[in-house]
């Protein structure tokens, strides 16, 4: 029998953020072929993983940094043509950097209206590709700064 090239080599990646188990729960009963990988969006500066749960913590700065690095050293590329490149171009020059009265760093888009949900789905895309050295990203280092 012949298997699709890519079962059991796909990942689902999600922010589970605002959904929480439930979803999580959804996906893990519908048993996909597929690499189940909630994330849950932090303002601290350190990336955890729950093994037993599957579940990771990720930063908005880590996430940010690192697709920063792949634009910066072109290893990612927006073709202008693709169907949603306009929305995800605005999405990405919307984004802002503020600080908090604490003293932590918050990324929102600039306006209330505007979204980010196609920014952060490449960003948590190429997050995974770096961490797990996916072989066309292999020469990244695993933790790119905004600053390098």
């Amino acid at each position: 029998m012949h298997q699709a090239p890519f079962v059991n080599k796909s990942q689902l990646v999600y922010d589970r953020t605002g959904v929480g188990d439930s979803l999580t729960d959804l996906f893990k009963a519908s048993r996909l072929p597929a690499r189940i990988r909630p994330v849950v969006f932090t303002g601290g500066h350190e990336v955890s993983h729950n093994v037993r749960s599957g579940s990771w913590s990720v930063p908005k700065q880590t996430l940010l940094s690192h697709l920063h690095t792949v634009f910066a050293t072109k290893h990612l590329y927006i073709p202008r043509d693709l169907p949603l490149a306009p929305i995800l171009l605005e999405e990405l020059a919307s984004l802002q950097v503020n600080i908090t009265n604490s003293g932590n760093a918050t990324f929102e888009p600039e306006s209330s209206t505007q979204h980010d949900d196609l920014a952060f789905s490449v960003a948590l895309a190429v997050f995974f590709a770096v961490h797990d050295k996916t072989p066309i990203l292999r020469n990244l280092k695993s933790t790119p700064r905004l600053d390098e």
